[in-house]
């Protein structure tokens, strides 16, 4: 095809604009995710432990059930990306010594402990998905 060198150079430009356009409407769709930025209220289920549930309360009192009996009681609260909790299997519920990256993406709860000197709540949460079964 044979064009003006004009229109080679208009055909330059409507296709980089193209692309622009095209490529900001895929980034906007990259950032805008189901992840929440507010820690969920509810009901989780813990993927690979199958027997245990928590539910974490509005009222920040969460509850550990193993196969359905309540199990182990606690407080927790989030500063940001942090979730703070203590319980009453490792220490006193009302002091909240262990804190952990959170992580939920619209359905997985994810914590990455950052300090908890309780063993066997860090092998129960530390990197395992919890899934949301029942919201608030």
């Amino acid at each position: 095809m044979n064009l003006p060198k004009n229109s080679y150079k208009e055909l330059r430009i409507l296709i980089i604009v193209t692309i622009g356009v095209l490529l900001s409407f895929y980034l906007a769709g990259c950032t805008s995710s189901s992840e929440s930025s507010e820690f969920p209220i509810g009901l989780f289920d813990c993927v690979e432990c199958q027997s245990f549930t928590v539910r974490y309360s509005e009222d920040g009192t969460l509850i550990v059930y193993l196969r359905g009996f309540e199990y182990i009681t606690g407080k927790w609260y989030v500063e940001g990306d942090i979730f703070h909790t203590g319980d009453s299997y490792c220490n006193d519920k009302d002091t909240m010594p262990a804190s952990y990256k959170w992580h939920f993406d619209g359905e997985i709860l994810t914590l990455r402990v950052i300090e908890d000197e309780c063993p066997d709540r860090v092998s129960s949460l530390d990197s395992k998905p919890w899934k949301l079964i029942e919201e608030k």
